[in-house]
């Protein structure tokens, strides 16, 4: 019986946003994105370079460099009605196939989505 107490009280916590699994502020698609790249590839995103979204011929397409907190990259897309992204790793100099460059921006951090509101206080 605790242990079902336990596992309700858990999802109830992440049900009403204060628990673990928080959107970030982040397009929902990033944060698909560092899911997908976490289990494939296990980078923890640290943060997002040349984010593209846009209306494609098939579809709604995405697509974002990712650098790791290990210091990997690696270029992302997708294009709807595709639900998993393509993932390729970068080299030390060149990365994917050459996406428009967002030159002058500054990289989007990633919020860390695995804490809690509680873990704030």
């Amino acid at each position: 019986m605790r242990k079902m107490s336990a596992l309700v009280t858990a999802l109830l916590l992440i049900l009403n946003g204060d628990g673990v699994l928080a959107q970030s502020e982040n397009p929902e698609w990033l944060d698909e994105l560092s899911f997908q790249l976490q289990l494939e590839q296990q980078c923890k995103a640290e943060y997002y370079l040349n984010i593209n979204e846009y209306d494609g011929p098939t579809g709604r397409a995405q697509s974002a460099r990712v650098q790791c907190n290990d210091g990997r990259r690696f270029d992302a897309a997708r294009t709807e009605p595709a639900t998993e992204f393509v993932i390729e790793t970068c080299g030390n100099q060149v990365c994917g196939t050459g996406e428009p460059s967002n030159a002058g921006h500054s990289p989007t951090p990633v919020p860390n989505v695995l804490t809690s509101e509680r873990s704030r206080s």
